[in-house]
């Protein structure tokens, strides 16, 4: 790899989050790093934590030697900032892409002398948590791969995928899925409320069941199932409960459903 800075091309949610897994896991330092994003209120920010920011990439000083070109701007702005960006690159940087649903021909109708990955990361990246897929172009040289796989491992579980259509599961599985455990807290928020107990009790206690749960888990050395398992005395209340789940595989097929919907999109998008 090339020596140089590591330009982050919008820096909202998504970006956000795999800045802060990187530098917090990744083992990167903060003034490696240059940021481009329109955001006033979020440049603040990043000033403030220590970060080199620029409002547009136009402002970015001609000398900048760019290493590794993050593009986490949403999708549909790609096509406008691309070809400003083919200017500030080297044939030798790389780009890495989390854009959703564009694919890596797309990018590279731009910049077709750069070696270009795509990534699809999830927000749990930022406390070293994450869920990511990875596809790259042919051209990219193991030490590239190697140097994105490593930055991903450092805050996520990481999967090389043999074909870019999978990107597609990738999103179904992990880029969408913190909100489907948040919506499952919120189910379990709401049906609580029957019970007439405190509303803010009620707001903590789903909270902490997923939290807790999760740490336990972390903590145990079996599988999900063993976990369950552990729980379910025979003939007790978590296991009348748990059979509501299993009745005809309702809670799986209600899953899959939602999986495949949000995949049916990300191909939407693609187009």
């Amino acid at each position: 790899m090339i020596d140089g800075k590591i330009l982050f091309l919008g820096c909202g949610h998504m970006g956000g989050a795999l800045l802060k897994g990187w530098v917090n896991f990744g083992g990167l330092e903060k003034t490696q790093f240059v940021i481009v994003e329109p955001s006033q209120e979020i440049r603040k920010i990043l000033k403030k934590d220590g970060y080199k920011t620029f409002a547009a990439l136009q402002k970015l000083p001609k000398k900048t030697a760019i290493k590794l070109a993050v593009l986490a701007v949403r999708p549909d702005v790609l096509k406008t900032v691309l070809p400003v960006l083919k200017g500030k690159l080297s044939a030798e940087s790389l780009v890495l892409s989390i854009a959703a649903g564009k694919e890596i021909s797309f990018i590279q109708k731009f910049l077709p002398d750069n070696v270009v990955i795509r990534l699809m990361p999830n927000m749990a990246v930022a406390e070293g948590l994450g869920v990511s897929g990875l596809f790259s172009s042919p051209k990219a040289t193991q030490e590239q791969k190697d140097f994105i796989y490593n930055l991903m491992a450092s805050c996520s579980s990481v999967l090389w995928l043999d074909k870019e259509a999978d990107m597609h599961k990738i999103v179904a599985l992990g880029g969408s899925s913190p909100a489907y455990i948040y919506s499952c807290a919120l189910a379990l928020q709401q049906a609580a409320k029957e019970y007439k107990l405190p509303d803010d009790f009620i707001a903590q206690a789903a909270v902490n069941v997923f939290l807790g749960s999760a740490v336990l888990f972390a903590k145990s050395q079996g599988s999900l199932q063993d976990s369950i398992n552990k729980i379910c005395t025979k003939g007790g209340t978590t296991e009348a409960a748990v059979k509501c789940f299993n009745d005809k595989n309702a809670l799986v097929k209600l899953f899959a459903k939602a999986m495949k919907a949000c995949a049916a999109r990300s191909k939407e998008l693609a187009k």
